[in-house]
């Protein structure tokens, strides 16, 4: 007998987005944790148990008690009732999912269980709301464990005792997540992907060598499931060397338009000037300059006007033509702030304006000690960055299909991140939005400086 093992979420149901919105909330209603990444993915381990320790030890220093869990569960499952109510379409099945689950159970040479990073009490609201039968079926939730590892091995134990069966021919674990793909990497299973266009894209790049878009064809469904392999997993260089390109070619899309919105924000923005200023004497009469993630060019040209002996780099093309066409006396290159083709210790001052925002966590202090590499003894780097703890992730920019991230930092968490790279914290200045000229979040600039 061979054994299928389902994720819910994204995968028999359609529930991902309300079931992230009810979380978020009930994570703000319950306990009044705002700012919440969700960009769910960044997380250690993803799923809902793995997610809230995560945000106490973060927030709090220390794990939730019993009663904070409870509160947030309750919670949770009362917003997502609230919602089914006012609109059972957002729980709707992938289409099949119900009638190839049946269907499957049928089959004498599978069995079925669910491992779901879900608590339970909200994962079989989900299943019943859309209409999937789930009876008996042997299932794992994330009362179970924090990691998608310990919930798939639950629920296949489950399975062992549910179908009499001490060793399972094959065991494919099917989901739509790039979590779901390492879960079953790291536990030598099989993988089945579900999902399409972007979504599919990512569940093959991060290692599946089978994807379907839904159910609807059983046949399919079953050659994909013989079919799959244990996924290979790309290498971090891999990951980082295609997340820059989505983010590179998304900046190249929208960099016409991008450089017409942004390119004088500077003119109604009086403490960024005032901080160039004070950037610009400390670092003009000492050598050259770098504005690293220049975009259109507007820090370089501001610091050029000043005085400053400066050039722009930037990770995408399209930004880099922008600069070069509205400031013709600058250069600008094409760059990459991880791995920047300048000398050792052969810049005066760094200025990144927002550019850090793009890093992903676990890479910034690497972009860091870069900066610092690339700085002369007692250069000076002025850093901007928005603050706060969340992710905002867009797919869709002024028009056009993009993949970007903007990752917020608290400004005690960049200073450390600055502290571990190497460099001395000199000053750390906060704002708030400046109404109608930019997007509306708190602001953070750091003056740091490389040792001499």
């Amino acid at each position: 007998m061979k054994l299928a093992v389902f994720d819910i979420d994204g995968t028999l149901t359609g529930t991902d987005s309300v079931d992230g919105e009810c979380f978020v909330r009930a994570l703000e209603e319950a306990h009044a944790i705002r700012g919440v990444n969700t960009n769910w993915a960044e997380y250690p381990h993803t799923t809902d148990s793995g997610i809230v320790l995560h945000i106490f030890r973060e927030r709090f220093g220390r794990d939730p008690d019993a009663g904070e869990l409870i509160k947030l569960q309750n919670h949770f499952v009362e917003l997502l009732r609230e919602q089914r109510s006012q609109d059972a379409t957002l729980f709707a099945e992938v289409p099949g999912a119900a009638a190839a689950l049946q269907k499957l159970r049928q089959d004498a040479l599978w069995g079925v269980a669910l491992a779901t990073g879900c608590w339970r009490a909200s994962a079989l609201l989900k299943l019943e709301a859309a209409g999937i039968e789930h009876d008996h079926l042997p299932a794992a939730f994330a009362e179970e464990g924090v990691s998608r590892e310990e919930i798939l091995r639950a629920a296949i134990s489950k399975a062992h005792s549910r179908y009499g069966c001490a060793r399972f021919e094959k065991v494919v674990s099917v989901g739509d997540g790039v979590w779901d793909v390492r879960a079953a990497s790291r536990l030598e299973l099989s993988f089945l992907g579900v999902g399409s266009g972007e979504r599919e894209a990512l569940l093959r790049r991060a290692g599946a060598s089978h994807v379907i878009a839904d159910f609807t064809d059983f046949a399919r469904l079953t050659q994909a499931l013989n079919g799959a392999e244990v996924p290979v997993q790309a290498t971090d260089s891999q990951v980082n060397d295609e997340s820059a390109v989505a983010l590179q070619s998304s900046y190249d899309r929208v960099a016409v338009e991008y450089a017409a919105r942004i390119y004088d924000e500077l003119k109604d923005k009086p403490l960024d000037r005032q901080l160039l200023d004070q950037f610009a004497e400390r670092v003009r009469d000492f050598g050259t300059t770098c504005d690293v993630g220049c975009g259109p060019g507007q820090v370089a040209a501001y610091l050029h006007a000043c005085g400053v002996r400066v050039f722009g780099i930037d990770l995408s093309t399209g930004m880099v033509e922008q600069a070069r066409r509205l400031n013709p006396g600058i250069r600008f290159d094409v760059g990459d702030m991880l791995s920047l083709d300048l000398a050792d210790d052969s810049l005066a001052g760094v200025a990144a304006f927002y550019s850090i925002i793009h890093v992903p966590r676990a890479e910034v202090v690497r972009a860091l000690r870069e900066l610092r590499r690339v700085l002369g003894p007692g250069g000076l780097l002025l850093l901007a960055f928005h603050v706060g703890a969340e992710t905002i992730h867009l797919e869709e920019w002024w028009g056009e299909r993009v993949s970007v991230d903007f990752r917020f930092f608290q400004p005690d968490e960049m200073t450390a991140h600055l502290k571990s790279a190497g460099f001395e914290v000199e000053e750390v200045i906060e704002r708030e939005a400046y109404k109608d000229v930019e997007h509306q979040s708190r602001r953070a600039y750091i003056f740091a400086r490389k040792p001499a």
